[in-house]
């Protein structure tokens, strides 16, 4: 949405799936988002962080612990309007970070 800024946020809901991690196989997730606005992310009920507009950071680290794997997932952004660009959702992915998988023995 864009045009006059009388809305405080606008929200996004997106779910996902992830496969069940294989015993003694770790595999670190992250999301990469590109939107307009600024505002905060939650996964899973979990305040993840915040989402600038202007700024570097596209990619953020999902946490295991706060991950369902098997099940459905749920990652929320409320964005507050920019003045250039509204607050828009453009894109989002769910991406393993597969350089960083481990495999982990256990005792």
């Amino acid at each position: 949405p864009q045009g006059k800024r009388d809305g405080l946020l606008t929200w996004y809901r997106v779910k996902f799936n992830l496969p069940v991690q294989e015993k003694g196989i770790w595999v670190p997730w992250r999301a990469l988002i590109n939107a307009s606005g600024t505002g905060y992310i939650w996964l899973n009920g979990h305040n993840l962080g915040r989402y600038w507009e202007e700024g570097p950071q596209r990619e953020f680290y999902l946490p295991d612990c706060w991950l369902k794997f098997g099940a459905e997932n749920t990652l929320v952004i409320g964005l507050r309007q920019s003045e250039k660009f509204g607050a828009l959702l453009e894109s989002m992915e769910i991406l393993p970070y597969y350089e960083d998988a481990e495999y982990r023995m256990e005792n």
